[in-house]
């Protein structure tokens, strides 16, 4: 596949929370590049959307990207998992520990996901999210999915009630 074919195709999607002035010049900055770049058909920047549009994206959307280098949690990951997305997170931090589940760690390619860290990491993960083919990409997606569950309401109230009696013994 070409990478002009591939750009006919795919759009990025910058979506997410600014919460105070660094956030809001990174965006600046990163509106910067993409002019720069000539790269404004490509790029799209949601910044603050309501949880009902993020949702509606992510029902969209072929895979997600997470960035941030030592994410305690990663609720987003989750999200996106549940969502049914191929997930490309950073190979640090709670992603690495506790969401995404490693079958490859030489590859970092993972049973629910990609993990990367470098640049070229990300661009290789982003590569085989594009171009595997559709049994793999089913397959990942669902274990993703069954994989978030661990996460949910009633997974947290079915813990909780087990560890209530000892909370009163």
């Amino acid at each position: 596949m070409s990478f002009v074919a591939i750009t006919d195709r795919v759009k990025l999607l910058l979506i997410g929370s600014c919460r105070n002035d660094a956030d809001q010049g990174r965006v600046d900055e990163l509106r910067r590049l993409v002019e720069e770049l000539n790269l404004q058909d490509y790029v799209v920047f949601s910044i603050n959307p309501p949880y009902h549009e993020l949702q509606a994206s992510m029902m969209k959307a072929s895979f997600g990207i997470h960035t941030m280098r030592q994410e305690h949690f990663g609720i987003g990951i989750v999200e996106m998992m549940a969502a049914g997305l191929l997930v490309i997170a950073h190979d640090s931090g709670g992603p690495k520990t506790d969401i995404i589940q490693v079958d490859d760690p030489k590859n970092k390619i993972a049973g629910t996901g990609f993990l990367a860290t470098t640049q070229e990491e990300y661009a290789e993960a982003i590569y085989k999210a594009l171009t595997m083919n559709r049994k793999n990409s089913q397959d990942m997606r669902r274990r993703a999915q069954a994989s978030a569950t661990r996460f949910s309401d009633d997974a947290f109230d079915k813990s909780f009630e087990q560890v209530l009696p000892l909370l009163y013994s």
